[in-house]
């Protein structure tokens, strides 16, 4: 199974649990999507909300070497919750470079614990399939006792049908 992993991480909590979830599978590509311009302090977080909230792009930089998304059997997303919703970059992303994504999964980390039912839905609508396996992290959560062992076996048990 060729295998794509994608992820914003403003924070750094979403790439931490990115590269635990990569770390167990052979992951072909990772791609740490980088934004034009800053995200830091009010403005930054203002800026972020109001795309989210907005369904707005983010100005991001291309990716390089090119993409397509068609050429890997599955894409892992990561993302934070903002307002509610993806990430802006991770939203533009699907947008720009996801058409013919086969089959995906979701990392998505939260300030709230539990199931991010919205922000599936929404990387659902975006990818244009219903995802194969979700994992949501909540801000309380310790890296160690988050479920990425469940989450990379139905993964692993999901490849092999």
């Amino acid at each position: 199974m060729k295998i794509l992993a994608v992820y914003y991480s403003k924070s750094g909590r979403t790439q931490q649990v990115m590269e635990r979830v990569c770390s167990q599978l052979p992951v072909d590509r990772v791609i740490s999507i980088s934004t034009v311009g800053a995200r830091t302090g009010i403005g930054g977080f203002f800026k972020s909300a109001r795309e989210s909230i907005s369904n707005a792009n983010a100005e991001i930089f291309p990716i390089v070497p090119p993409l397509n998304a068609a050429e890997y059997d599955l894409v892992i997303l990561g993302t934070p919750v903002w307002a509610g919703a993806p990430s802006s970059p991770l939203a533009t992303f699907v947008r720009n470079y996801g058409k013919g994504i086969k089959k995906a999964a979701y990392v998505i980390t939260s300030k709230s614990n539990g199931r991010q039912t919205k922000v599936i839905e929404t990387l659902d609508a975006l990818c244009g399939i219903k995802c194969c396996a979700e994992l949501c992290a909540g801000k309380s959560d310790d890296l160690a006792t988050i479920s990425i062992d469940s989450f990379v076996s139905s993964i692993k048990s999901d490849g092999q049908n």
